[in-house]
């Protein structure tokens, strides 16, 4: 009998591709840590690459702490953990009161949205913000998200009509110069997914995964702008005319908009955080 599982891997808000099964923790409360990473590094041997863990997950089976993703994405905003900085682990387990089993799971979960940093055997830390980067990172994707636009139009309807939704979702989440990590994360997103959602049908897979690992670069920028109260409204702005171009099937024109939409508000984006 053939598997009832697709195979392929598929998106999922503003995360990088993950595949068709993931860890999900919900019993996840053991305290030994050494446990716990077994479990984990057995989960990704086996081709997991998505960890399924709540704020709430495991109050009924022992465990403690709530919104501690929120927590640590906090301190980061605030100075307390400065980008650069390794993260004590015990020391911030007592400052949350929190057992490390917990502590770990959110900055696991940080590690893959790209706000931190793991080092295999190191731990955690903040990744440096590093203008020099972030520029470099934008140029390459001011020519090769265009690029792969050319490839991918015209778009079907159903997709136009999927990133038509998750622009006015990110308006809803980013309206009346929202902060926060729960800001930072809506930015975050919806330069992750309107790439996702225009670049869907490219068949150039190399040039797709190009893009996906240089966006994993960007999104802590995006992350960090978001969460510090970036202003927004010019950039929807854009997003509409860019998305006309694409609905009209204005290839050439589209693509010369968008290279010059990732530098602008790339740009804006460094002088905002004052890199």
């Amino acid at each position: 009998m053939s598997s009832l599982v697709q195979s392929h891997k598929r998106s999922l808000g503003s995360l990088p591709p993950v595949g068709p099964i993931a860890y999900g923790q919900w019993r996840f409360t053991d305290e030994d840590l050494d446990a716990g990473q077994r479990l984990l590094e057995t989960a990704l041997d086996a081709g997991m690459n998505l960890v399924d863990t709540a704020d709430v997950y495991g109050f009924d089976w022992g465990g403690t702490g709530f919104g501690q993703v929120e927590e640590i994405l906090g301190r980061i905003i605030d100075g307390s953990l400065p980008s650069g900085q390794r993260i004590n682990e015990t020391r911030l387990a007592v400052d949350l009161g929190l057992s490390r089993t917990p502590l770990r799971e959110a900055m696991l979960t940080l590690g893959a949205s790209g706000i931190l940093k793991s080092d295999m055997g190191k731990g955690f830390a903040v990744p440096s913000l590093d203008p020099v980067e972030m520029r470099q990172v934008l140029d390459m994707l001011a020519v090769l998200q265009p690029l792969a636009l050319g490839r991918a139009m015209p778009l079907s309807p159903a997709q136009l009509l999927d990133i038509s939704n998750h622009l006015s979702r990110a308006r809803v989440r980013l309206g009346k110069q929202a902060t926060g990590p729960e800001a930072g994360m809506a930015l975050a997103g919806l330069v992750f997914n309107w790439s996702e959602g225009m670049l869907r049908d490219c068949p150039n897979a190399i040039l797709k995964a190009d893009i996906n690992r240089l966006e994993g670069l960007a999104a802590r920028y995006w992350f960090t702008a978001g969460a510090r109260g970036m202003e927004t409204k010019n950039l929807f702005d854009s997003f509409d005319g860019l998305y006309g171009l694409v609905r009209k099937g204005q290839k050439d024109q589209a693509c010369q908009v968008w290279a010059t939409h990732i530098q602008k508000f790339g740009d804006l984006a460094v002088q905002h955080l004052g890199l």
